[in-house]
């Protein structure tokens, strides 16, 4: 929003895509016009304080706040994707405990409002805690199932190859893993959770592709155990009338019909009460049940400028509540307007020019000066504030804004800082006067040094590790003992302020190392150092991670056993046997961490590609950008991608219909392609790849969508955690045409 408007957009354009809750995000775009200065902090201390009020408003501001830091789904991972195919999808297990622990934040606060009498205010937390609960049953629901994927792989093997005793005994492993009661309790807890129609698509998604998934593996499972699996039955905790689509308006004489959805799983008999503002007496009627525990809720037409109350009797035998839980007392409203109604704006009259603001008060934050004040008075009233700084030689405006508050970040400590604050209102005058103020800035406190501060011996490398970064530190410096002093040799920006901070660098095999590190302030000055990590590197592997020859077998030696959409189509063509790969034919070796390189990576293969229509993928392991690595042909080229490094589009475009050698590598600072044992592109990059906890696919994506899947042959597929150099890679060339 400041960007679009520091560079003069007329306005926003959103689409939101279901990865967030909509009302805060819609509620801080609508207030953000009308308060410039306002920040994400200040967005949720009101937003909370109107939910809950007094301290309980802020610890749930503090709470609600570190749930959105938490980034998407607030348990990372990818989702599902709503127009493409589905595959599962866990989480980020740091991510996971931190969400977790905050929803024993949320039960423990609203356990207190309950038994202070706050009851209405308590049940406002309902939603984030099973919003939460969703999100981690879902988490856990994945995990199983990408669990049971693995399973499900070895038993199809077992049904081609005819072995029905290891193909029931897998399935037995499977049945233990499938997580029924878990994605019974998440369904169960999204459905009750559901507050708009964004949440009710959300949930046909999901029942149309991750139930349908489970769904079709169950159905799987029993029929290899030749018993039907049963599903459990959750009785919903309570009835819930939810309304997805409540207008606050409607035009005149334009009835309206609203959906209305009862989550219950017993008879019901609602009653609508609905009248005009001015009248006295409620009219009511009974609703039909259009489809099982549906309605329609019909409400009538009315003039320009009345006001239509509402509310619902809802019975379940003896019992009876009403909703919204007030009832008459407190009924839904609907404003009705007509556009023959027209406003009468009278300009105010401006007598007066505004009083400064009152009261201005200063104190020091965390590397900051924090301002606030009380509002001016003006006959118009009062639409900004003006605030300059005197810099030792003139006074400088500093900030426009509309609040009564402001937090200057730009000061040094052992500086006095002079403020004149003035009122502006609403006919453009400035105030006479201002507030003035001076503050002496002290000095500020170093950060905190980092802690658990440790390294672990890699191939060729270390990895470092140490905790999440405190709100004190911008950055990170890393120090290596060179000589008999620590030298400077990397700053880390932005920290991760969330979980572990994590970095890998490459060093010399066999020759120790020491590192320490240091936390950066946000006025530049250094912690005390960490302790220091002594590590000594792996030696490099020098042979591949990965290798299948295709010689009548999908087994990789290293990789494991590949597993078959169906039964594998072995070629007598290319270095001895090939294998055939088309939509209804695909490789996929479960998941290994030696499939994770550290720093450098190479794919080598044999091919034959029959067509090149869509974006088919040669190697695919992991999620596009997110984790893993790609080998695939896009627009015709072939294209490199590695998660944490970037995209290489060759440009090269691969004949069709005869053999080729390619190689792509990555050695830390560009890509290359190898056609045949020769160069032909190359770009620079930089980056460590990212890595990925997914199986290996030959000939296909991780989402089973046609658009990804390969047409051709695969032969001699190698992997190797190294960039193989041009003279290894002329020599692999010419050792395999000999052959």
């Amino acid at each position: 929003m400041r960007d679009a408007l520091k560079k003069g957009c007329q306005g926003i354009l959103a689409i939101h895509w279901r990865t967030r809750g909509i009302e805060e995000t819609c509620s801080f775009f609508s207030q953000f016009p009308w308060h410039l200065n306002l920040t994400f902090r200040g967005f949720y201390d009101r937003y909370a304080s109107l939910l809950v009020g007094g301290e309980e408003g802020k610890e749930l501001a503090n709470i609600l706040r570190s749930l959105q830091e938490l980034g998407y789904r607030w348990i990372g991972g990818a989702g599902q994707s709503e127009c493409g195919g589905f595959s599962w999808s866990a989480g980020e297990e740091e991510k996971v405990k931190k969400a977790s622990e905050l929803r024993g934040r949320l039960v423990d606060l609203r356990e207190r409002l309950v038994r202070a009498g706050r009851e209405n205010e308590a049940e406002r937390l309902d939603y984030y805690i099973k919003t939460a609960d969703w999100a981690i049953l879902y988490h856990q629901t994945a995990k199983a199932m990408l669990a049971l994927n693995s399973v499900l792989g070895k038993l199809e093997e077992a049904r081609i190859k005819g072995d029905q005793a290891t193909a029931k005994q897998l399935a037995e492993e499977a049945l233990s893993l499938l997580p029924i009661s878990t994605f019974a309790q998440a369904m169960k807890t999204y459905a009750e959770n559901i507050a708009s129609r964004g949440e009710l698509g959300v949930l046909a998604t999901i029942n149309a592709k991750a139930f349908w998934d489970f769904r079709e593996k169950k159905r799987e499972i029993e029929s290899i155990l030749g018993r039907e699996i049963p599903l459990p039955y959750l009785k919903p905790d309570k009835i819930k009338p939810i309304i997805p689509s409540l207008p606050s308006t409607i035009g005149e004489k334009e009835s309206l019909s609203l959906p209305l959805i009862l989550i219950s799983d017993e008879p019901l008999e609602i009653k609508l009460f609905y009248k005009r503002l001015e009248e006295k007496g409620w009219k009511s009627e009974i609703l039909k049940d259009k489809v099982k525990n549906t309605y329609r809720i019909e409400l009538p037409a009315l003039k320009g400028g009345d006001v239509l109350l509402f509310y619902l009797e809802i019975k379940q035998g003896e019992k009876s509540f009403t909703f919204p839980k007030e009832g008459a007392s407190r009924p839904l409203a609907l404003s009705i307007w007509s556009p023959s109604l027209k406003a009468e704006f009278k300009e105010p009259v401006d007598e007066f020019p505004p009083s400064p603001p009152s009261n201005l008060k200063a104190k020091e934050g965390l590397y900051s000066l924090q301002l606030s004040w009380e509002e001016g008075k003006d006959d118009t009233g009062i639409d900004c504030y003006l605030i300059y700084r005197f810099d030792g030689k003139k006074e400088n405006l500093l900030a426009k804004v509309r609040d009564n508050w402001f937090e200057d970040y730009d000061v040094k400590e052992g500086l006095t800082y002079r403020y004149k604050i003035f009122s502006v209102d609403r006919a453009g005058r400035k105030s006479k006067n201002a507030s003035e103020l001076s503050l002496r800035i002290s000095q500020f406190p170093l950060p905190s040094p980092p802690k658990d501060f440790k390294g672990e011996a890699l191939p060729g490398g270390v990895k470092l590790i140490w905790d999440k970064a405190g709100a004190d530190v911008i950055g990170y410096r890393l120090e290596k003992l060179e000589g008999n002093e620590f030298k400077s040799v990397k700053e880390i920006s932005p920290p991760n302020y969330f979980s572990q901070n994590i970095i890998r660098l490459k060093e010399k095999s066999g020759e120790p190392v020491q590192y320490r590190i240091r936390a950066i302030a946000p006025n530049g000055k250094l912690s005390q150092p960490s302790l220091t990590a002594s590590i000594t590197p792996l030696p490099t592997s020098t042979t591949p991670f990965f290798s299948a020859s295709f010689e009548g077998t999908l087994k990789a030696e290293p990789g494991g056993d590949g597993f078959s959409s169906f039964p594998p189509v072995f070629a007598d063509e290319g270095i001895g046997h090939s294998i055939y790969l088309n939509s209804d034919n695909w490789v996929m070796y479960p998941h290994r961490e030696e499939f994770n390189p550290q720093f450098e990576l190479t794919i080598e293969l044999w091919t034959k590609i029959l067509s090149t229509e869509g974006m088919p993928i040669l190697v695919g392991y992991g999620v596009w950008r997110e984790h893993g690595y790609f080998l695939q042909i896009l627009s015709g080229q072939i294209r490199f991608s590695i998660a944490g490094v970037g995209d290489f589009d060759s440009q090269y475009r691969p004949p069709l219909n005869r053999w080729l050698y390619l190689c792509a590598t990555y050695d830390g600072v560009k890509f290359r392609l190898y056609v045949d044992g020769e160069e032909v592109a190359s770009q620079n990059a930089e980056g460590q790849p990212r890595p990925s906890a997914s199986p290996l696919y030959l000939g296909r994506y991780e989402i089973p969508d046609k658009v990804y899947f390969f047409n051709g042959y695969l032969d001699e597929v190698r992997l190797y955690p190294y960039a193989l150099s041009p003279e290894e890679i002329k020599s692999h060339y010419e050792e395999a045409k000999r052959k």
